[in-house]
């Protein structure tokens, strides 16, 4: 399933907002060097372990892939195999925290985690960001623009 997705990067890249405006850094099927693996967690330490609050569902390494790509490097996207197959009482009792109980029946964990693949694929798409003015807020564009992509592109390739 993860990888499935990359026979649609392309398609993805072209449908990114501005795409006229800048560079986009995904031509084609045959040379996208991206990299998608599902990983089983041992331990976060060092670095990672201070930085991260807590294990995030997936990662797309390394943050900003469009400096690796310019020097001649790809993508790598990480899932982490152990959050999406997490105690079923633990995402029930996220669902009953921000979910209207009306609305359970709509929640699938599959959906979750196309979503998943989807926002970290978009992490890859688009503009590089590299206004300075936005400092430590600059995180918070490209997650969002990573969350819209996961919701449209989920219903595109749906």
């Amino acid at each position: 399933m993860i990888l499935e997705i990359k026979q649609y990067l392309q398609y993805m890249a072209e449908a990114m907002p501005y795409t006229d405006e800048y560079n986009q850094t995904i031509s084609d099927n045959d040379t996208i060097k991206q990299t998608m693996v599902d990983a089983d967690l041992i331990m976060l330490a060092g670095d990672v372990g201070a930085y991260r609050a807590g294990i995030t569902l997936a990662e797309n390494l390394p943050n900003d892939d469009k400096l690796s790509l310019s020097m001649g490097g790809g993508r790598r996207n990480v899932y982490h195999r152990q959050m999406r197959a997490s105690d079923p009482s633990k995402i029930q009792a996220l669902i009953d925290a921000v979910l209207d109980e009306g609305q359970h029946q709509y929640y699938s964990t599959e959906a979750d985690h196309l979503f998943t693949i989807c926002h970290e694929n978009t992490h890859s798409l688009g503009p590089r960001i590299t206004d300075d003015n936005l400092g430590q807020y600059s995180h918070i564009v490209e997650e969002n623009k990573a969350d819209m992509g996961g919701l449209v592109f989920l219903d595109l390739l749906e």
